[in-house]
Order: structure tokens, then sequence, then C-alpha cells
């Protein structure tokens, strides 16, 4: 993976970010921006108006300053060193964060800890690794309405990423929208139900690891049965 050629997570990111992006001034913060490939990648290809890379390690940061370098793009993308969304200044008008390859629990945190940076018109593409769902819930208790996902195999592991826009309506999701995502299961894709096959299998073993030790965690095996019974319900098994 590099600045030209992104892996399959990333470029679905892109993408998205393209799409729903505000046509002609996307101002993005890249969050956890490890070697800035996104940013460069989207200013490379002419879609940037202006992008922030911030990180929090000083190796990741030294890797994003030194791409931004290598694809002279300095003038479009600043690279920061800084604590989630406190790399994000006022004057930078950024209307787009993408904070990808994290667990859902951390990029809650992150957006909660630094809500007070972001644009009231703002545009989130997140991904994460684990947590899916409680980053679902913390969108919704924080009025904000999920546009779109998907789901992505990137070496032979499924990612899930999602765009998320501030609305005034009450949003409300059902537990499968929560666990599955309310667009993911509108479009139906292959990959959700190979994804929720191998969370059924993971979880099935947890739940007879737990029942052959005979531990007192009857509220554990009441939420496994309760997932269970919504992944079954989605695949049909």
């Amino acid at each position: 993976m590099n600045s030209q050629q992104l892996s399959a997570r990333l470029n679905q990111v892109a993408d998205f970010i393209i799409v729903y992006g505000p046509q002609g001034r996307i101002r993005l913060a890249d969050i956890g921006s490890d070697h800035a490939y996104l940013p460069c990648y989207l200013g490379l290809k002419g879609a940037l108006q202006y992008a922030v890379a911030g990180e929090v390690v000083q190796g990741p940061y030294q890797s994003a300053l030194a791409e931004v370098h290598n694809q002279a793009l300095e003038k479009l993308i600043q690279v920061r060193m800084g604590d989630g969304l406190d790399v994000i200044k006022d004057q930078d008008k950024i209307n787009c964060v993408s904070i990808c390859g994290m667990g859902g629990s951390l990029i809650c945190d992150i957006l909660t800890n630094g809500r007070e940076r972001l644009d009231p018109d703002h545009t989130l593409f997140l991904q994460a690794n684990i947590g899916e769902a409680g980053l679902r819930k913390w969108l919704v208790q924080h009025h904000y309405q999920i546009i779109d996902e998907a789901i992505v195999e990137d070496h032979h592991r499924l990612y899930e990423m999602l765009v998320a826009r501030p609305s005034q309506e009450d949003i409300q999701l059902t537990e499968a929208e929560y666990l599955f995502g309310p667009i993911n299961l509108q479009q139906t894709s292959p990959l959700l139900f190979k994804k929720w096959r191998r969370e059924a299998t993971n979880l099935q073993r947890i739940y007879q690891s737990i029942s052959q030790a005979n531990q007192r965690e009857n509220e554990k095996m009441r939420e496994l049965e309760q997932t269970l019974a919504l992944i079954s319900n989605l695949i049909g098994e």
C-alpha cells in the first residue's frame, strides 16, 4: 500500500469522502493518519482543498511527514502531532473527519473529547476494527444520521466503514440495525453474510466455553444468546 495505491479498506473510505464530501471544497482531518496515505491519495487525485493529518505517536507522525514531503504535498496537507481532534484549529475550517483502523470505543472517545472542534456542518468517515455496534449507538445518541455503509474484504479480513452527518431528527435504530448497520441491511451484500457467519462461529465457541466451565455469567450468556438469535435471523440458519 502507498499513496498511489491504497488498501481495499482505505480505498473505500477515499471513495466515500469523494462522494459525500463537499465537492471542490473538501477540508479533511484524518485522525490517526499513520503514513498519511489517505490524505496524500486524495491530494494526488485533486480531491482535496486542504487536509490535516493527525498523529499522537512519534513514529507514525514522522512517517506521515516523510510521505507528505515525498509526494510534494506540503502546501495542501499539514501533518500535526496531537491527541485526537486536538490537531484541528479553527482556521482549518475542517468539514470532513476520517478516523480509521481503531476500535469503536476509541473512536467514540476521540469524538466525545473533541466535539467542540467540529464544524456544525461536517461529515464523519469512520472505520472501526471492532465495536461497530457501540459506535453506531454513540452516533445515534449524539444526533448523527448514518447515510452510507460498506463492508470490504482486505487480506482475508472484513472491515466495515460508515458515513454519518449531524441531524436535527430523532434517529432511532433497532438492535439489529445497531449490530449489522441500517444501510448494510438494506444493501445485503454477500460480505455481510460472510462476516456474520464468521462472527456466529466465534460467538458460539465463546458461549460453549462459558457453559462448559460452569461459570456464573448468566448476563453474558443472555447477551450472547440475543446476539446469536439476531445473526441467525439475518443469515437464515
